[in-house]
């Protein structure tokens, strides 16, 4: 009885580890995708993460703007999303900034 729950649990054990795994492959792809691979902050990671998903979009956007299937709320919608970019760009300057000066300190 107590055999079989431990066994459960190692198998949820294990399969948890794989998929962590997994996850941490697909972010050492996309960080070397973008030659950041040796940004170690995980706020910057998670900030590089959020950019790539942002501008996955940039190619079916141009497109269907160029096919006419675009509108002003469209072009709005993805200036938006190129200052969000920006802006998570400009923080991970800032976070890599901070930790420079703290360093030289």
């Amino acid at each position: 009885m107590f055999g079989k729950s431990d066994d459960k649990m190692s198998k949820k054990e294990l399969k948890e580890l794989e998929k962590q795994r997994k996850q941490q492959e697909k972010e050492q792809a996309l960080l070397k995708k973008y030659g950041v691979e040796k940004l170690h902050n995980s706020q910057d990671i998670e900030s590089v993460r959020r950019i790539a998903t942002s501008m996955a979009g940039d190619g079916f956007f141009d497109l269907g703007s160029a096919l006419g299937g675009a509108n002003e709320k469209d072009y709005l919608r993805r200036l938006y999303d190129l200052a969000k970019v920006q802006m998570e760009q400009n923080f991970i300057l800032i976070r890599q900034l901070d930790e420079l000066n703290s360093k030289l300190k």
